[in-house]
């Protein structure tokens, strides 16, 4: 089963497509009293190195073993990944369609290598009793549709129609009002204030200026998903 992790809503809206799918193995306070969970990732299709034939189910994970602490106060809510067999029979009582994902391969560190991961090996069984579990009437039968590579070659089909934009003098003049420009400092400074900073270990830091921050993760996204 997996959980969703966030420091504040994503921009746009709330769109599950921004979290991280994270599978929770550990829990710990560090010396600053935060509470951290420890766990790996699992990636979208779209974050990993495939052939351009290769298909995907619609809400296909890959598990991957990349793990890293995690702020437990960027949980953002409960989701479920099951592998493939599980999937078919049914569904987790308390769980919305949207918040179920089907994994059935892992990746290497560089999310190029794809190996199918054996029933034998699986390490987190999902309880299939009725109490915690609705069997369907009939096992579904699905097959796998998603294309990376077919949404790019959307992508680059529309982009080739040009935009029908007509010009507006003054929204040319606004943007190109010198006057309105801050320092790049400036511009920072306020950035921080926006959007803080925070160590991997969930400690703030402090930046030249005094001010700190609060966006987890460095590079990655800020949005988490946690799976246990």
């Amino acid at each position: 089963m997996s959980r969703k992790s966030l420091p504040k809503e994503p921009s746009g809206g709330d769109r599950r497509t921004d979290y991280i799918i994270f599978r929770v193995q550990n829990l710990a306070i560090n010396e600053n009293g935060h509470k951290l969970l420890f766990g790996h990732h699992f990636l979208r299709p779209s974050e990993t190195y495939h052939e351009p034939s290769r298909r995907f189910f619609d809400n296909e994970v890959l598990r991957s073993p990349l793990t890293e602490w995690v702020p437990i106060d960027e949980v953002k809510g409960i989701c479920c990944v099951l592998d493939f067999s599980t999937y078919c029979k049914g569904r987790p009582k308390g769980f919305t369609e949207e918040d179920v994902y089907i994994c059935e391969y892992r990746v290497d560190r560089h999310a190029k290598s794809f190996n199918r991961i054996s029933s034998k090996t699986i390490q987190y069984p999902v309880n299939t009793k009725s109490y915690a579990f609705d069997m369907f009437e009939t096992k579904l039968n699905i097959k796998r549709t998603y294309s990376i590579a077919h949404v790019i070659r959307e992508i680059r089909h529309f982009q080739q129609t040009p935009y029908k934009i007509e010009h507006n003098p003054k929204v040319t003049n606004y943007l190109l009002d010198t006057s309105r420009h801050l320092p790049d400092e400036e511009l920072y400074q306020l950035s921080l204030c926006l959007e803080p900073r925070l160590s991997r270990l969930g400690t703030k830091i402090t930046t030249t200026g005094g001010s700190s921050g609060s966006s987890f993760g460095g590079s990655s996204p800020s949005h988490y998903s946690s799976a246990t």
